[in-house]
């Protein structure tokens, strides 16, 4: 009896710590596997020049235990390699597009609107960059995650020396008193001393029609937000200016490049001393450069001997270009997604992140790229602290608090932009006003508007309100396809 006993609990002791063992194996793997978002970037770079992108995926990488991002390299041409991915049912869950409607009108991007609705930070975005990925109220296609200012940089000097009153560093000037300025400070000379008030001419068309259109729906270039007003009284006065500057040589442009025989120097490098745009605003010949944020290294690294500042443009205006990332519609898991995302462009956390990268790198020089897409005062401060230029931070607290009007580029979320301000074919023949095109070559709106300002052909005669309806009608046809997606 004693024998049986035993032999039962020992049974009974062996199941009890077969049980806990098989107990004790279950709870060692139930550990969650964290959620891989593939991430596109066409700035992302190699792994041997671990840039500041590859940097800031890494540090995500340490610090986030449920989400992890994988980086996925593009082959040949950015839009061909996404087609190629998308066909094949491989898009990457997070990637940069060049036009956020084109995105979605294929089927690539998701709308996160009821994501970001609900996230607090997602208003920490200026207001103009949300507007522009929001469409019909309640879509949101894309991700600011990229954003730069285009306007003028000012040689303040030069305009001293020529005796100009208006006081640019303050960058509050109006379109009478730029133009005033350009007109003079032309001085030609023959000794490579030569200075004029403007660059390029034709750049005008970004803004000015803005400036003059009395009925305050133009924006950049001629959209109004719901067409491209090429009939309007503004884009004909913008067109007039220009051809007047030209014609009276007050900008660099209107000297020619060209040698006038081998061996000789072009009329700029007689009277200007260089070809180049950006050396000719470098050695003090130019008083207003066209250029962006971008530039702002380049200036300060090769200007040595006169004050110079970024001041935007005339009537406390200037125009703002972004870049965007879109979620996929095929992402397993659009909010790890979103927060990938978020990470790597306007979240605070992800900013604060790149900004110890930086300070803690002591052997390579690195920079956050363009301008915050966060308004807090924080970001703000710790962001415009290695500026070269103190009007980028004035002006990006001066378009926060209404103070400047920004005109942001539709080309990256426009519907049928690209082809309303660059590729429509208007029928026009070439040889109008570029005499060398051969017979059947006709002008594209893009060259349409860049010969006009240029003095090569009439505005007027050509840019009829038959013309105007037929590119409007195919933006209008865009802005269509992108409300009828689901």
């Amino acid at each position: 009896m004693r024998k049986l006993m035993f032999l039962l609990s020992l049974i009974l002791l062996t199941t009890l710590v077969v049980a806990c063992q098989n107990n004790s194996g279950t709870t060692t793997t139930t550990k969650t596997e964290p959620v891989v978002v593939k991430l596109a970037h066409w700035g992302i770079g190699t792994e041997q020049e671990n840039n500041l992108w590859r940097r800031r995926v890494a540090r995500f990488n340490e610090t986030h235990d449920d989400i992890k991002i994988e980086i996925v390299m593009s082959e040949g041409g950015w839009d061909e390699w996404l087609t190629t991915k998308a066909s094949a049912g491989e898009l990457p869950d997070v990637f940069l597009v060049n036009s956020v409607p084109d995105a979605a009108i294929k089927g690539w991007a998701a709308n996160i609107y009821d994501i970001v609705k609900n996230d607090a930070e997602w208003f920490d975005v200026p207001k103009a960059l949300r507007d522009t990925v929001t469409y019909f109220e309640n879509r949101v296609y894309g991700i600011p995650a990229g954003y730069h200012f285009f306007g003028y940089y000012a040689n303040f000097t030069l305009f001293e020396n020529a005796n100009v009153t208006t006081d640019f560093s303050t960058y509050n000037f109006t379109v009478e008193e730029f133009f005033a300025a350009i007109t003079q400070a032309k001085y030609i000379a023959s000794n490579g001393t030569s200075t004029v008030g403007l660059d390029a001419a034709g750049e005008i068309v970004n803004w000015l029609p803005s400036a003059l259109d009395e009925t305050g729906k133009i924006k950049h270039f001629l959209w109004d937000g719901e067409k491209f007003d090429y009939m309007s009284t503004a884009m004909t006065q913008t067109i007039e200016k220009a051809v007047a500057l030209m014609d009276s040589k007050e900008v660099f442009g209107a000297y020619s490049e060209a040698a006038p025989a081998e061996g000789e120097p072009s009329e700029r490098e007689v009277y200007f001393g260089t070809k180049g745009w950006n050396e000719a605003f470098a050695n003090g010949r130019v008083g207003f450069r066209w250029g962006g944020s971008w530039d702002a290294s380049y200036y300060a690294n090769n200007i040595s001997d006169f004050d110079h500042d970024f001041v935007g443009l005339p009537g406390n205006r200037v125009v703002g270009v972004s870049d965007y990332f879109v979620i996929s519609k095929t992402a397993k898991n659009k909010e790890a997604a979103y927060e990938v995302a978020k990470w790597l462009s306007f979240g605070y956390e992800g900013i604060a992140a790149a900004f110890d990268i930086i300070e803690k790198e002591k052997e390579v020089v690195l920079t956050m790229p363009g301008l915050p897409i966060n308004e807090r005062t924080a970001v703000i401060e710790k962001w415009f602290e290695s500026y070269p230029q103190p009007g980028f931070k004035t002006i990006f607290e001066k378009t926060k608090s209404g103070e400047f009007t920004l005109l942001m580029e539709g080309n990256k979320y426009v519907p049928g932009f690209d082809n309303a301000r660059w590729h429509y074919d208007t029928g026009i023949d070439a040889r109008i006003s570029r005499p060398d095109q051969p017979e059947g070559k006709t002008l594209s709106i893009g060259d349409l508007v860049y010969d006009a300002s240029n003095g090569k052909i009439n505005w007027s005669d050509y840019m009829t309100q038959e013309l105007a309806n037929k590119i409007n009608q195919k933006l209008t046809e865009a802005i269509n396809q992108l409300r009828d997606v689901k």
